[in-house]
C-alpha cells in the first residue's frame, strides 16, 4: 500500500509538546507501528503566536496511521494532554483523520469528508447563495 499522510498537531503546553515527542520516539523503539526513526526527522515543531499554540507538522511515507493515532488519542486521554489534529493521506486512497480533546474518538474522513474541510469557508458560502440556499436555521 502506498500512502503519503501530512498534518499538524497542535498542543497548548510544552510538557505536553514534549511527552507528545516520546510518544512517537516510544512508537519508533517499540515495532508495533511502521513508523521509523527517519520518519521523525520529519517533524517540525513551532510555536504559533496568533494561535498560542505549539505545533507539529509532519509527513510520513507509506503506511497506514490509524493504529497509531488511535493509541495516541488513548495516550492524550489517559495523560490528560489537550490536544487537536487534522492528518490526510493521498496515495492508494484518500482521506484523512480528525481529533480534537473534547471528542469521544478520532474521525475517520473519507475523500470527499477531506475535500469539504478543506474548502474556504467564504467558497461554501458564495456556492450557497449561488444554489439559492438559504443558512438561517430559524423557523
Amino acid at each position: 500500500m502506498y500512502l503519503f499522510n501530512s498534518g499538524t498537531i497542535e498542543l497548548t503546553q510544552i510538557n505536553n509538546l514534549n511527552n507528545v515527542i516520546e510518544f512517537f520516539k516510544y512508537c519508533v523503539s517499540s515495532d508495533l507501528y511502521e513508523i521509523e526513526e527517519s520518519d521523525l526527522d520529519c517533524m517540525k515543531t513551532s510555536f504559533s503566536e496568533q494561535l498560542h499554540k505549539y505545533i507539529i507538522e509532519f509527513s510520513f511515507w507509506e503506511f497506514n496511521l490509524e493504529d497509531l493515532l488511535t493509541d495516541f488519542v488513548e495516550y492524550c486521554k489517559s495523560s490528560n494532554i489537550s490536544i487537536s489534529f487534522y492528518i490526510k493521506y493521498t496515495g492508494d486512497y484518500v482521506g484523512g483523520y480528525y481529533y480534537e480533546s473534547n471528542m469521544d474518538e478520532m474521525e475517520d474522513l473519507d475523500e470527499f469528508d477531506v475535500a469539504a474541510r478543506d474548502v474556504d469557508d467564504n467558497r461554501i458560502l458564495k456556492e450557497c447563495a449561488r444554489r439559492g440556499l438559504s443558512l438561517n436555521n430559524s423557523r
